[in-house]
């Protein structure tokens, strides 16, 4: 095969070693008529041939490649102009990140690749290799060979094998929503096969199902284990009614389907003890269910943010159950709440706050529970289960912190404060964390007592405010005082209306 493009003024190319290939400039930011020749812009520094060819195997036959990596860039000849079109179009629709960078794919503005007897051998290896497989998998599965009604199909049988680690819906998801869009899932088990999980996934169409199929087949989950194994289904649709751990419409709210159990569980006659009980603490408040109690954090300060402040931050406008930090995107979280309730009143007050010198923002995310990460894995301490946490200010259904939710302010709400502590020794503690405008203890029953209890503070910014809270909150102040801080309704410190602190 020819290895080296006859290549135009608008179009070089450079090979990625010293092999005495043309120097070359490819075309950036053009638009260009289509063309069997793909343009692939800001691959990632350490991609190869074979990561190119990995790219657009799934869309047809691969006839040549140069790679440039000093420019981090390729052009990638396909044996047909459909192929090529398929190959655009998918990743116009659905990018795909590498090393946290977007790959830009676009045709070239050659309609073909004109080579002469140079000598990249690293993309002859690729495309002979490719071939030899038969980009095996692919043609026998997929595109090429098999009949026309393939290109009509967008679900998936998956089977996972060797399941030592926790495999469920929201697991695929996230690993099958990168390669294309996923609309519904299907999960089930197999009593005769206890080490696997099933699924059919149903794709937004058929050419992300093909593509999810080639590039994920035979694949693990996680490292040695959690195999992927997928065909394409015989079934043209999937029904989906409610949302749980079974099934789920990633395009629409649904039920849960435990509604209708609760409401109907008086009239079973199995004994107490043989029928599922659900704890109402768990369950949205207006009894449905039916919400997504989690939500998605980003732009956090990777630097600085752990479960820990996470959970002290976002537990003021609801219990939560658990907090995760991505492990491979740690500016980034998901925080569950025992209820949707929190997740909303969250969402209302936090985004857009500026913390640590960056701004958050939080959205409903399409998790809808958090999965504890087996033990010993790198990420472990990255994920942290709050559910018996002696903190959770909503816990007892009267109490008055229901009522006393407020965005965050410049002024915080302090109680729980030990006895002998004085004014100077909350400001020293308290200035820490920012500038102090104003400080006043709040009376208590008998305003001449001196081991006022109360007070509000006013720092200098919402920021350092926030801050304050994040750290002291549940601060020890003495063997038996925990310290006890709440954003507050007052616009200063020295507005001294009933407040309404933590009980």
């Amino acid at each position: 095969m020819k290895r080296t493009a006859d290549v135009s003024p608008q179009e070089k190319v450079e090979p990625a070693d010293d092999s005495g290939l043309k120097k070359t400039k490819l075309e950036e930011g053009e638009s260009n008529e289509p063309s069997r020749v793909v343009h692939f812009r800001s691959l990632p520094s350490e991609a190869t041939e074979l990561d190119v060819i990995n790219l657009g195997k799934p869309f047809g036959d691969l006839t040549n490649l140069v790679l440039v990596k000093k420019k981090n860039q390729a052009i990638l000849e396909l044996s047909d102009l459909e192929s090529a079109k398929r190959l655009v179009d998918y990743y116009n629709r659905k990018p795909e990140i590498r090393k946290g960078r977007q790959i830009y794919v676009q045709f070239s503005n050659r309609k073909e690749m004109k080579t002469d007897s140079g000598g990249n051998f690293g993309a002859e290896a690729a495309l002979q290799a490719a071939r030899h497989l038969k980009v095996i998998e692919y043609e026998k599965k997929c595109t090429l060979e098999l009949s026309p009604d393939v290109h009509e199909k967008k679900i998936l049988r998956v089977i996972v094998d060797h399941t030592n680690f926790p495999v469920n819906i929201d697991t695929l998801y996230e690993v099958f929503s990168k390669h294309g869009e996923v609309h519904k899932m299907v999960a089930f088990n197999k009593n005769k096969f206890p080490n696997q999980f099933q699924a059919l996934i149903e794709m937004a169409d058929p050419l992300s199902a093909q593509v999810a199929l080639l590039k994920l087949d035979g694949e693990n989950i996680y490292n040695g284990c959690c195999t992927l194994r997928i065909e394409f289904s015989k079934m043209t649709g999937l029904s989906i009614k409610y949302n749980n751990d079974k099934t789920r419409d990633f395009t629409k709210r649904l039920p849960s389907g435990e509604e209708d159990y609760d409401r109907d569980r008086d009239r079973y006659d199995a004994p107490r003890g043989m029928r599922p009980d659900i704890d109402s603490r768990y369950r949205d408040r207006d009894g449905s269910g039916s919400e997504n109690s989690v939500v998605i954090v980003s732009n956090l300060n990777d630097e600085i943010v752990t479960p820990d402040y996470l959970f002290t931050l976002f537990g003021v406008y609801g219990d939560v159950l658990r907090v995760k930090v991505l492990y491979q995107k740690k500016d980034t979280a998901l925080i569950q709440f025992t209820d949707s309730n929190g997740a909303d009143l969250a969402i209302q007050h936090l985004n857009n706050l500026k913390i640590w010198g960056r701004q958050i923002r939080i959205n409903q995310s399409k998790h809808r529970t958090i999965q504890m990460p087996k033990d010993g894995l790198p990420e472990a301490h990255l994920t942290r289960d709050y559910s018996g946490s002696h903190l959770h200010r909503f816990r007892k259904t009267h109490s008055k912190n229901h009522h006393n939710i407020y965005p965050p302010s410049t002024t915080l709400h302090l109680s729980n404060i030990a006895g002998d502590t004085d004014e100077r020794g909350m400001r020293e503690l308290l200035s820490q964390y920012g500038s102090i405008r104003d400080f006043k203890f709040l009376p208590g029953k008998d305003r001449d007592r001196k081991d006022r209890k109360m007070a509000l503070v006013q720092m200098d910014t919402i920021e350092e405010a926030v801050i304050a809270l994040i750290n002291l909150h549940d601060y020890q102040l003495a063997e038996t005082a925990h310290l006890r801080v709440s954003f507050s309704r007052a616009r200063n410190a020295f507005q001294t209306r009933d407040d309404g602190g933590l009980d």
